[in-house]
């Protein structure tokens, strides 16, 4: 018996050389850092300390979740959320502690009218509809690549 051979075929063509390859699939728009913005309206919640807390923690998140994909204006849009939000809480605890001191101390042992105890707590509403304003303005500024200033927002992160 002889050797079964089979079909030959003819040589296969040189595979040219590809592109590189990125390491990650390219990236969608670009992120502006709006959100982080729009992450402030969950102070909508209406549970002063609470409702704070979350949104701080939210761009706190948000931050953490997009850092190495900013540009350096969408960077400073996420600072200065940060800042905004964690100042915000700040600003709301200090309120309602000196309010519920006041209403132990000057209140403690006659009724007191709306002044001085009142003031305070009429602040944080105030407080709220300023960080709402500032949100909504800031997040469409950021949208178009701008920055808005934040009055009253303790630099908690400082610019790199």
């Amino acid at each position: 018996m002889g050797a079964v051979t089979g079909p030959t075929y003819p040589p296969t063509p040189p595979v040219p050389p590809q592109p590189p390859v990125p390491p990650y699939p390219p990236a969608g728009p670009p992120v502006t850092g709006s959100a982080a913005w729009w992450l402030g309206l969950l102070t909508l919640l209406c549970a002063p300390v609470v409702s704070n807390a979350i949104a701080a923690g939210a761009v706190l998140v948000y931050r953490s979740s997009v850092r190495a994909r900013l540009e350096p204006t969408a960077a400073e849009v996420v600072r200065r959320a940060v800042n905004w939000q964690l100042s915000q809480l700040a600003y709301t605890v200090v309120l309602l502690l000196v309010h519920v001191v006041l209403v132990l101390v000057v209140a403690r042992d006659e009724p007191q009218g709306f002044f001085p105890i009142g003031v305070v707590i009429l602040l944080v509403p105030v407080l709220g509809i300023y960080g709402l304003v500032l949100s909504v303005r800031s997040a469409i500024r950021a949208d178009r690549g701008l920055l808005t200033p934040t009055p009253g927002a303790i630099p908690f992160l400082l610019p790199r």
